[in-house]
């Protein structure tokens, strides 16, 4: 298939390729109408009721998982589903005047907690489920159906989505004529049942309620009944029994009084009691205490009883180690009350102390080897936390970057990021390769960087590569996107620290190799652990100082973790105290290595700065006593108590030609920025105007429009006022221009096409890039740049200038290239191929920055002309949903482009994963002369990937001569406002 845009098409905010036809069959018979949403098929369910295809839409797209779906024989059904893209989404379904039973199901797969995607439903214009959170609902993969009324007068039923959080989601649309419909004739709606909740576990002696709702009847009387142990009442409680033994499922079934045979069901899931303790394991010396703690499930009664095979420990799980002069091993063991056949235990190691120092590991034959757990911990803002809960770790467990919340240091990360510090005696100087055998979740939490005594080392940033489909435990010595392998140079023989610093949090490290020159790469869990030397015991603290800050009457903050160890080797008791009443440490006692948690108690204290110390005393050990010094800073609270009217448009303008069709309204959102409900009123200075209501409550949409009918060419103005009584910032106007042009000219002329570029712009500065090129060239054609420094805006490179690509391959198909190259609109900078020769870019060019918001100074005005872009990766494969490469190892776009006045000139685009991409941000471009084929891939939905993907909601993008051709996914997507 050949496409093909003229030269005179000029893109502004179109949205091609993606719309919805909705056809009205009028003088059809009532009946009910059955969607499955996001589907391409109809499907026929288990109950024989048949659902069409999804149809009648408006924007929006298909989503599809393989997650098995619980509350449902049905799985198809909700396995697909229509939610929002770029926008939100509506349904418009030809139905016959008259009113309805509206039922919708939903399934949240996407996200796994609440407060992630919230959406407002409204069924004819009216808000039917507000703020509305599947997840708040029902559990995560489980189905539940939400029952609304609707009354149709128009031939239409209108099912529209308003994204708060995220955009909306329906996978299922039932629409049943509940009587009043215009047809005579019409037989009865079928009974239907629906019981929330549809699922819910249970401990012994709990309750639910359940509640039934009839569809199709008058009647919504129904018969429970229950397949399992426990008991139901006529009212639908449900009791689960006093003593469950082991996890089972219940069914709980609604019958329909009104027919006796229509039935729905909901499943309890009954949890049978368990014991845990907190900690599982411990290390102590010989007479000291700690405090454990028993947790049961599954019963009401969380009474326990504590025994301890040596030592002494109290009802409370208070424990205090035996005086042994030998290692000896302690088992606790707390036992349920209310079911003694459920226990749990703790390990206790209660370890003499050793009046021994740091550890040094012992480089020999060519490598050194540590357990993540073996470093010293120097924590920060995040912290680095032992753990053993991922099976497959090597040692006695692993250490985490926690917390898990999408926190990146890939720079200045010396003394900010939280690290590992191991003291390593190196017999030989030299380059080590550098091994981590690590764990990543996802690709926001698979990284770390190592360096040498303190300091960043390039060669050893951002290790990454470590497998994320399915995570494993693995072996990796490749910086991200395979650029390099992670290498450490140590300049001299003798004693240096190995630092590992956290880059990227939920990161999981279990141990680090260092390989000389000849040591053949680890496999499984590697060589076993270096021998030590020690020296002198040091009280070292992971912090020195801690920051808290609240409002008065607000929440108080969380509390920080301070990690105290010992510099070099054995166990030491430690004290801990406070010197203020606001300011509290938990515990108050322990041994090395521990952890001790700060907290501050905001509870009737003024608006002020407080200051505070923590004391750590640990006999025996250098350094000791030592304080952290702790500010906490109260905030007055400046909540707003009034409402405050806020909307997101100062100026409407709208433009059309005499005897034109009115132009489209555009939409305002009326919102409340302060306290309490605010309700508004909307008037119009001028006839012309029209609104979609004159009146309403935040958050509102707005619908200005202009209505052309009998005015004659020409500039009118008028004026829209939102007041609400009462409201900071009331009144708002909202200025409205309209211009009509005469049936023989445009209102505003088209603007002029950009031409062919024919002529690099004279008087700027030539350089030069060449594959075998380098950083430490001087961009002449005898000292070429390699292409990652061309592009990084040297110095050198002003406004104006060309950067000759001299001929053969630039990337390895992974290879990410940033474009920060900056110009002006009469000065752009040029990068185009040598003459004559042919340069190949084998990797992903990202043209500007790569946010929502637009950063010029991050890329501007460059031009990229006859340059060859192809991909040396053969996998055609992904994932049915989703940006293609984004965040993956295998990079196969060809250009991203955000940077404004770009312009890509007879480019060749080929076998890449995704051709051109054109961002919103990407303003006043031009696209000339390309040519693309054989771009995208195959996934099991359909084929993705764009020969031009084009977003354009703001500014002008020129698109001329370009050819697209056998393409998997579409040759033009072309997107806008």
């Amino acid at each position: 298939m050949l496409a093909r845009i003229a030269a005179s098409d000029t893109l502004r905010g179109c949205a091609l390729l993606m719309f919805a036809v909705v056809a009205t069959c009028a003088g059809a018979a009532a009946e009910s109408v059955n969607i499955n949403c996001g589907s391409p098929s109809s499907y026929v369910a288990s109950d024989g009721t048949t659902w069409s295809a999804d149809r009648s839409f408006i924007g929006g797209q298909n989503t599809y998982t393989s997650d098995v779906i619980e509350g449902t024989s049905d799985l198809w059904l909700f396995r697909t589903g229509r939610s929002g893209l770029y926008t939100d989404f509506e349904y418009k379904v030809p139905v016959d005047n008259g009113s309805y039973n509206l039922r919708l199901g939903f399934a949240e797969w996407k996200y796994g907690g609440r407060g992630q995607r919230i959406f407002n439903v409204y069924v004819n214009g009216s808000k039917a489920l507000a703020n509305f959170d599947i997840l708040a609902n029902a559990p995560f993969r489980t189905v539940l159906y939400k029952t609304l009324k609707a009354t149709v007068t128009n031939g239409i039923l209108s099912i529209a989505t308003e994204g708060i959080v995220a955009r909306g989601l329906i996978n299922t649309i039932e629409i049943t004529p509940a009587g009043g419909v215009s047809n005579p004739g019409t037989p009865p709606a079928p009974i239907g049942v629906s019981v929330a909740p549809a699922s819910v576990s249970l401990s012994s002696n709990g309750q639910v309620t359940f509640t039934a709702t009839v569809s199709g009847s008058t009647n919504q009387s129904v018969i429970w009944s229950l397949a399992g142990p426990g008991s139901i009442t006529g009212a639908g409680v449900y009791t689960a029994p006093a003593s469950i033994s082991s996890s089972q499922t219940v069914t709980v079934t609604a019958r329909s009084a009104a027919d006796g045979k229509t039935t729905s069901t909901a499943t309890v899931t009954l949890v049978p009691t368990t014991v845990t303790i907190t900690p599982a394991s411990a290390t102590l010396a010989p007479g000291a205490s700690s405090q454990f703690t028993a947790t049961v499930a599954g019963t009401s009664d969380t009474r326990m009883s504590w025994t301890a095979s040596a030592g002494a420990i109290n009802a409370n799980g208070y424990f205090t180690a035996p005086n042994v002069s030998t290692p000896t091993t302690v088992i606790l063991t707390a036992r349920s009350l209310a079911d003694p056949s459920k226990s749990a235990s703790a390990t206790i190691q209660v370890v003499p102390q050793a009046a021994s120092g740091p550890s040094v590991f012992q480089q020999t034959a060519g490598m050194v080897v540590m357990e993540a757990e073996s470093g010293t911990i120097v924590n920060r803002s995040a912290s680095w936390v032992f753990r053993n809960d991922k099976p497959g770790y090597s040692g006695t467990g692993f250490m985490s970057a926690e917390p898990n919340a999408g926190v990146n240091l890939s720079s200045d990360y010396p003394g900010v990021a939280p690290e590992l510090q191991f003291q390593v005696n190196f017999s030989n100087p030299g380059t080590y390769r550098v091994w981590i055998r690590g764990f990543g979740e996802d690709d926001e939490g698979d990284s770390v960087n190592v360096g040498l005594d303190g300091k960043a080392a390039l060669t050893a940033q951002a290790i990454s590569e470590f497998p994320l489909r399915p995570p494993a435990w693995a072996w990796s010595s490749a910086l991200m996107d395979y650029t390099a392998i992670a290498t450490i140079a140590v300049p001299t023989a003798g004693v240096h620290t190995v630092n590992v610093w956290m880059r990227e949090d939920g990161f999981r490290f279990d141990k680090i190799m260092l390989a000389g020159a000849g040591v053949a790469g680890p496999t499984g869990l590697g060589p076993n652990e270096s021998g030590t030397t020690t020296g002198t015991p040091v009280l070292r603290l992971s912090l020195a100082n801690l920051e808290f800050a609240g409002t008065v009457g607000g929440a108080a903050p969380a509390a920080e973790s301070v990690n105290i160890s010992n510099g070099g080797a054995g166990v030491y008791n430690w004290t801990a105290s406070s010197d203020q009443p606001w300011l509290t440490v938990t515990p108050t006692a322990g041994i090395t290595p521990a952890a001790l948690q700060a907290a501050v108690k905001p509870s009737g204290l003024p608006a002020g700065t407080y200051k505070g110390n923590i004391t750590i005393t640990a006999p025996g050990m250098s350094g000791s006593p030592t304080k952290i010094a702790v500010t906490f800073t109260m905030a007055a609270n400046n909540t707003p108590v009034v409402p405050i009217l806020t909307v997101n448009s100062s100026t409407v303008t709208f433009s059309t030609t005499e005897g034109a069709s009115n132009p489209a309204p555009v939409n305002v959102a009326i919102t409340n920025t302060g306290a309490g409900t605010l309700s508004w009123t909307a008037t119009k200075s001028q006839s012309w105007i029209t609104l979609s209501a004159t009146g309403g409550t935040a958050p509102s949409s707005l619908a200005i429009g202009a209505s052309i009918g009998g005015l004659a060419a020409g500039t009118y103005s008028g004026t829209v006022t939102i007041t609400s009584a009462g409201a900071t910032g009331s009144p708002k106007q909202i200025g409205v221009t309209l211009g009509v042009a005469a049936k023989s000219a445009p209102v505003t002329p088209p603007p002029a096409p950009i031409p062919p570029p024919v002529e690099v712009p004279s008087g700027g500065a030539q350089f030069y890039v060449s594959p075998s090129g380098s950083a430490s060239g001087d961009g002449s054609i005898s000292r070429p740049w390699n292409m990652e420094t061309a592009l990084a805006q040297p110095a050198a490179v002003k406004p104006g200038a060309t950067i000759w690509v001299r001929g053969g391959t630039y990337g390895n198909g992974h290879t990410l290239y940033l474009s920060r190259l900056v110009g002006t609109d009469s000065k752009p900078i040029i990068v185009r191929q040598y003459p004559g020769e042919r340069a190949t870019i084998n990797g992903w060019l990202q043209v500007g920055c790569c946010d929502q918001n637009p950063r010029p100074e991050l890329g501007a005005y460059v031009w990229f002309w006859g340059l060859e872009f192809a991909s040396s990766i053969t996998d055609r494969t992904g994932s049915p949903s989703g940006p293609p490469g984004y965040g993956s190892s295998n990079i196969w776009n060809a250009i991203d482009s955000w940077a404004p006045g770009s312009r890509f000139i007879n480019l060749v685009v080929h076998d890449t994963r995704q051709g051109i991409s054109w961002w919103t941000q990407a303003v006043n471009g031009e696209a000339y002369g390309n040519l693309v084929y054989n771009n995208g891939f195959n996934s099991s939905d359909r084929g993705h990937g764009h020969g031009f993907y084009v977003q354009n909601n703001t500014g002008r993008k020129v698109m001329q001569d370009n050819i697209v051709f056998n393409q998997f996914g579409w040759g033009f997507h072309l997107y806008g406002s």
